[in-house]
């Protein structure tokens, strides 16, 4: 990720004049789509697929590791522009989930904002803004916005804060570059509506007409058994504490980071 996003590259040993450039700025698609699979904690953006020379049942005949090419080829036309990778060339292959890492999760947020913004070009650090409500440094959104697409709020009940994102609209150069902590943040908002109405299932209450449509729409199937919607709790409520801890680490470092420049300011 360092090697992918520092800018200033040069030799030691030699005079040579820093090449103030990255990957980023050649590879502008590819290179949202990987930091925006690690920060979001997103496997299947980034890690490889299960290709299976037939199928059994449910057993994989003849498997392989299936590495994803990421690259878009040039993407100033649609018909010169190759396909997404994870919602068209690999879809319906299952993806191999080696486990997630904070570490990871951390460091590719730092390492963006702390390269990717530089001069004036502020859109990848505007779509990775984040702040908790009613504090100093968060804007409100405006009358005339839309809850759920101009902005996401996600009131934690554990914590009793509400996190604020922003709808960022993408740029010419990168299409693909939606908002990252818009995306998280609903993500946590709509993790914790399945949770509220999984612990009601696990009470022994029924849902109501307008909860079963309120799943139906997020699209998640709620388990049968007992133990499986045990298991769901628990792995929703893991997923928000993760989002939860994760929010204020970004706050934090959106608040310690500016914009980049081989100025030196």
């Amino acid at each position: 990720m360092q090697m992918l996003t520092q800018r200033g590259w040069t030799q030691s040993y030699a005079r040579d004049v820093p090449f103030w450039t990255n990957w980023y700025d050649l590879f502008p698609l590819e290179m949202q789509q990987i930091l925006q699979g690690l920060i979001q904690d997103q496997p299947g953006d980034l890690a490889p697929r299960l290709a299976c020379s037939s199928i059994n049942g449910t057993q994989c005949i003849g498997p392989r590791l299936l590495y994803m090419d990421l690259y878009r080829g040039d993407c100033g036309t649609m018909a010169t522009c190759r396909p997404d990778p994870v919602t068209e060339t690999y879809d319906g292959l299952a993806y191999v989930d080696g486990g997630s890492s904070i570490t990871l999760q951390f460091l590719a947020a730092v390492f963006a904002l702390t390269e990717l913004p530089v001069f004036f070009d502020t859109s990848f650090q505007s779509q990775m803004f984040l702040c908790v409500e009613g504090q100093g440094d968060c804007t409100t959104p405006s009358p005339t916005a839309v809850e759920g697409t101009d902005f996401a709020r996600y009131t934690s009940t554990r914590l009793n804060k509400s996190f604020l994102a922003f709808q960022v609209s993408p740029s010419s150069v990168v299409s693909n570059q939606t908002s990252i902590a818009f995306s998280m943040v609903a993500e946590a908002r709509d993790s914790a509506t399945v949770l509220e109405l999984l612990r009601k299932l696990a009470d022994g209450q029924t849902l109501t007409l307008a909860e079963q449509q309120i799943l139906a729409d997020l699209g998640y199937v709620p388990p049968a058994s007992a133990a499986n919607l045990a298991s769901e709790i628990d792995r929703f409520e893991g997923r928000l504490s993760d989002l939860e801890s994760f929010f204020f680490q970004l706050i934090q470092l959106e608040r310690e980071l500016g914009i980049a420049s081989y100025l030196g300011f």
